[in-house]
């Protein structure tokens, strides 16, 4: 909440009725250090108001006199371009004259992250997210081709950036390396009690108003009817 005056207060007060020291003046320099901005607080009981200040990326602290690691830290802009963060780990160029960012095209897939590099003939290169690789993280990664492959007890099938295990009998879970336990969760839904059977299998208890493997299909009761 602002305490602006409909009396178009000078810059040193503040209030309804200007009655107050403004806490964001200052003779010397802004209040906010790095660019933050002033917003005066309304006091308690209609005390003396306080400040709060609105920090931009890359600072922090009741003044933004705290600076975070941040993207731009490693200055990856090139030919004298400023660093503008987009977020704390992303960042844009402004370019000078006669010079481009290479990245503003996007160039990097599937969500992969473009880096400022003059070492490439591109000007750029592509940090790639899991599952995809290439200089523009367009190349698949075959994870089922790598080493012994991902899945621990079970057939690996490629997927479009990713993976699938089949798991052999008694496996479970993404990479097939948790033992399967029968009941431990219980599948048995709508309180179905599950019963092992033995180390594959299990048999669900279901209610008398359910019937389906895993009680996942409701019945109606059937009413008897004298005739």
């Amino acid at each position: 909440m602002f305490l602006d005056s409909p009396n178009s207060c000078t810059s040193r007060y503040a209030g309804e009725f200007c009655q107050h020291l403004n806490p964001c003046h200052s003779e010397s320099s802004a209040r906010c250090q790095n660019g933050g901005s002033c917003r005066v607080r309304p006091g308690n009981g209609g005390g003396s108001p306080t400040f709060e200040c609105d920090c931009p990326l890359g600072f922090s602290a009741s003044l933004c006199e705290i600076k975070e690691p941040a993207a731009c830290d490693s200055a990856p802009c090139l030919n004298g371009a400023t660093c503008r963060l987009t977020s704390l780990h992303t960042y844009k160029c402004d370019c000078p004259p006669g010079y481009t960012d290479h990245c503003a095209s996007q160039p990097c897939h599937h969500g992969g992250r473009c880096v400022a590099d003059n070492t490439t003939t591109a000007g750029y290169s592509c940090v790639c997210p899991p599952g995809y690789t290439g200089s523009r993280c367009t190349e698949d990664v075959i994870e089922c081709s790598s080493g012994p492959g991902p899945c621990h007890h079970g057939r690996c099938f490629n997927t479009h950036g990713s993976y699938t295990c089949v798991c052999e009998p008694g496996y479970t879970g993404r990479d097939c390396d948790a033992e399967y336990v029968p009941c431990e969760p219980s599948p048995c839904l709508h309180g179905g009690r599950c019963t092992p059977l033995d180390q594959l299998r299990y048999e669900c208890d279901c209610p008398t108003v359910f019937f389906d493997l895993n009680d996942a299909l409701r019945l109606p009761r059937l009413e008897s009817q004298a005739g």
